[in-house]
Formats: structure tokens, C-alpha cells, sequence
């Protein structure tokens, strides 16, 4: 649980004289229900349907944001990605905080307090950005963190408990998704009569999982790191007036359903079957979509139908799921890694953008203090 870094949020802040630094890492996740079209009548973020992930443990963004303590002449306020200027990522963080500042009186004071001083916002990531490994849901989970810990610093609450769903909150307005990334282990989002407590606004840790999911292996294939040629904000548009928007509503509220199931009770092959329905019917909706668009690469389908080959041959319990984008995710009980990454380094790296796969596994923690990549 997360509850282990929460002892001294005073460690996540260095004082530097005149400026104060503040950093920590966050993970991404991957879904095995998804996350796909949004509730907009309702606010922003709102999801559809429920959703469920589990964090990663090494695909992270690390985030650093520094901010001078006194009023300046000259206010600024800069973002930075991999050590270089982004308007872009400038852009949407200020939009992000508009819409904190519209939700949260602490984010507005927050707002208030940025807006007179001089601030830098850093982030790198430890593996390809906008390629569908929910680059956007750990770096809004991190500095929706950082935000909420300078916060407490203003306030002078800097030893006091950290509010989960409020940090949760404040990412889902960034990104819908990270609000799951705020959690370790595996994680709902969305209001669902099957979970206690469940809510549109925020997400929560999954307690009821089977042993035999804790350390659950994610091979993470990389067919394309380049960015994707239609965006995840994009995508969710395209649900609105979608042909198939009841029916799909109908079949991840199953899929949902289903999912919970298995992880209860330890069934592999029903988890497995149910995500690859899940992640090739979301892809569906983006084929049957107007305009229809395609995501997944040749490669990605060369990849699908080796695993399912090797799976019928080999009878071993990996199954694949893809996020919004080409690259698969292949997952595996740890037990039987050997016998899989083998198979991934003889018949699936030839499909691979370079060859490159990242091996992960369910993150047990999630935020964590860490030291600035650029010092």
C-alpha cells in the first residue's frame, strides 16, 4: 500500500534558499478493463464505464518541480521534457490547472501562489512517450502529488496524512487514467455497483486479488515508440456518436464483471481470455469509429498470433492486452518466465521496433521520493 511513504512528506521537499525543490516518481498502469469514452455532460474526466489496471513497477515518470518562494517582478512558468523546452506539455499543464483551480479551493491557492513566482516543471520518462503506455497517466500521478505536497507546505501540513482521493481527483482532471496510478498493485475507476465505495472522481485500491496475481510479469512489447497518429483524447471523442456506443457500454461492463472474477478467485485463463477480448473489442470501436482509424501495426497482429500459437503448443498461461496504441503487453505468472521471455527473444524480437521489450511487473509502491535525474 501507499500509506508506506507517508511518514514525511517533508522529505519529498528540499529547501534550497530561495526556491523550493519537490520530486518523486510515478508509474503508469495498464488496463485490463478499459478506460474509453468519457461522461463529458457530467464534468471533465468522467468516465463511461469503469475501469481497472494494475501499476507498473519500472515504466515511470519522474517529476521534478521547482519554485522560487518569494513574489518575483518577472512570473514564469516553463515545462520541460527530457531535459528540453515543450510548449506543448506547457500548454496542457496549464489547462490541467485551470481546471484544478475550477475544482479545488487548495489547488486555486495553489494557482494564486504559482502565478507570482518563477516556476520550472521537469519530467522524463523510462519508457517511450505516446506510444500507448499511458505516458500521460504517471506524469499527471506525479505531479498531481507534487502540487498536492506543495499545498501542504503552504498550509504548514507537511507531517500530516496523505489524502489519496484527493491527489486521485486532482490527476483524473489531467488525465482520466491517472488517477489509477496514485495506487500500487491493481486499481479501480469508476462508479460500479460490484465495488464498494467505487467512484467516478477518483479511483481506489483493488483489495480482493488472489495470491497468485501479486507478482504478475508485464513483457512489454515495442512494435512502434513513435507517437500515435490519432491522440487518446481523440479517441474518447469518437465514442460521443458512436454506432456501437450501447453495445460497448454493455460489453465492458462484462468484461468488468468478469475481470473482478478471476482475480478473486485465481483463474488465469478466464483473466486471460477476458483482457484479450476486452483490449481487441476497444481497438474494434476504433475500426467501426467515424472516421475509422487503426492503431495497431502489422507487426502488432504478427505478435497476437504467435503468443496465441505458442499459448495452444505450450499450454503455459500468458495472455496479451494492448492500451491505446501498437505495443502489446504480455503477461505471465513470474513462475514461468524463463519459458517466456526464451519465446520472446527467439520468435517475437524480430517483430520489435529495434528489438526492444521492457520486462515489468506489478509496482508495490507506487509514488516514490526520488532523486532529480538531472543532478
Amino acid at each position: 500500500m501507499n500509506q508506506a511513504i507517508c511518514n514525511n512528506l517533508e522529505s519529498f521537499v528540499l529547501d534550497k534558499g530561495d526556491f523550493w525543490e519537490i520530486s518523486c516518481s510515478a508509474p503508469s498502469n495498464i488496463a485490463l478493463v478499459k478506460y474509453w469514452g468519457k461522461d463529458n455532460a457530467r464534468g471533465p474526466q468522467i468516465p463511461s464505464n469503469p475501469s481497472l489496471s494494475f501499476s507498473l513497477e519500472n515504466c515511470r515518470t519522474f517529476a521534478f518541480f521547482k519554485v522560487s518562494k518569494e513574489e518575483v517582478k518577472s512570473p514564469s512558468f516553463s515545462f520541460f521534457f527530457e531535459g528540453k523546452a515543450s510548449p506543448t506539455f506547457e500548454k496542457k499543464m496549464r489547462t490541467w490547472l485551470t481546471r484544478l483551480e475550477e475544482e479545488s479551493e487548495c489547488a486555486r491557492n495553489i494557482w494564486a501562489f504559482l502565478s507570482q513566482r518563477q516556476v520550472e516543471l521537469h519530467s522524463m520518462n523510462t519508457f517511450p512517450h505516446s506510444a500507448g503506455i499511458a505516458s500521460s497517466a504517471s506524469s499527471y500521478a506525479a505531479f498531481a502529488f507534487c502540487f498536492w505536497i506543495l499545498g501542504q507546505r503552504l498550509l504548514g501540513k507537511d507531517s500530516g496524512a496523505i489524502s489519496w482521493q484527493e491527489i486521485s481527483t486532482w490527476a483524473r482532471l489531467g488525465s482520466g487514467s491517472a488517477c489509477r496510478s496514485l495506487f500500487a498493485g491493481f486499481t479501480s475507476w469508476g462508479q460500479s455497483n460490484l465495488i464498494a465505495h467505487s467512484s467516478d472522481y477518483y479511483a481506489n485500491s483493488l483489495e480482493n486479488v488472489h495470491s497468485t496475481f501479486k507478482d504478475i510479469r508485464d513483457c512489454i512489447l515495442i512494435v512502434d515508440s513513435q507517437n500515435k497518429a490519432v491522440s487518446s483524447t481523440q479517441g474518447h471523442a469518437t465514442m460521443e456518436k458512436h454506432p456501437f456506443k450501447d453495445e460497448r457500454q454493455q460489453i465492458v461492463r462484462q468484461h468488468f464483471q468478469m475481470v473482478l472474477n478471476a482475480l478473486a478467485s485465481g483463474d488465469w485463463a478466464l483473466l486471460g481470455q477476458t483482457i484479450e477480448q476486452e483490449a481487441l473489442h476497444m481497438h474494434a470501436m476504433m475500426l467501426s469509429a467515424n472516421p475509422a482509424y487503426l492503431l495497431m501495426k502489422a507487426a502488432s497482429f504478427n505478435v497476437i498470433n504467435k503468443i496465441r500459437a505458442y499459448r495452444d503448443s505450450t499450454k503455459l498461461p500468458l495472455y496479451f492486452t494492448l492500451d491505446a496504441g501498437p505495443n502489446i503487453h504480455l503477461l505471465f505468472p513470474a513462475e514461468v518466465e524463463v519459458q517466456v521471455m526464451e519465446f520472446v527473444r527467439e520468435h517475437l524480437q524480430s517483430d520489435l521496433e529495434n528489438g526492444k521489450w521492457i520486462l515489468d511487473q506489478v509496482a508495490a509502491q507506487s509514488i516514490k521520493q526520488e532523486s532529480y535525474f538531472l543532478e
